[in-house]
């Protein structure tokens, strides 16, 4: 059942990079942007662990790059740091309840910020301040926003509260 509620959640995130990439990419508000698949890497992270998160992120970001033309690989180093991140964060003794996603998903949205710009950076790209500020305090409220419906869309599977024969499997 596990191999399949995770080819379940790389079908989520291959819709997610399709919304993303056609989308979601358009919109930037000072410098920071609506990245469900971002949010998307870090659930599949925690839920699945770190190995499919990074993985998945990392192949996620590298399609990603290459869909929208950026200097290749630069969303897989943010995704699979993000991811591996995400996961020893969790894995401090946190329990899944919503404030723990709460909590993590504004820390880790700052390495989506702080990464890109620096990699930018280095290669000869001007990064302008006022952006670079604003979106260390917006990308980490967008995030947050999303992860509301991204976590519960990949707890889904993991709940298994709607099937009849694990309701009363102890009774039979």
């Amino acid at each position: 059942m596990k191999i399949f509620l995770r080819i379940i959640h790389f079908l989520i995130l291959l819709v997610f990079l399709i919304v993303q990439v056609v989308f979601l990419g358009q919109f930037r508000f000072y410098g920071a942007g609506i990245s469900i698949l971002f949010v998307a890497v870090i659930a599949v992270s925690i839920i699945d662990g770190y190995v499919y998160g990074v993985l998945y992120g990392f192949f996620f970001g590298f399609l990603m790059d290459m869909l929208l033309g950026q200097i290749a690989g630069v969303n897989a180093l943010v995704f699979s740091i993000a991811a591996y991140t995400a996961y020893r964060i969790y894995k401090l003794g946190f329990k899944p309840r919503t404030l723990t996603y709460v909590i993590i998903v504004p820390i880790v949205s700052l390495i989506d910020v702080i990464i890109p710009n620096l990699v930018y950076y280095m290669f000869g790209f001007g990064i302008r301040p006022f952006f670079f500020f604003v979106g260390l305090f917006l990308q980490p409220a967008i995030n947050t926003v999303l992860l509301f419906p991204v976590f519960y869309l990949f707890k889904l599977g993991s709940l298994r509260k709607e099937e009849i024969g694990f309701l009363y499997k102890k009774k039979i």
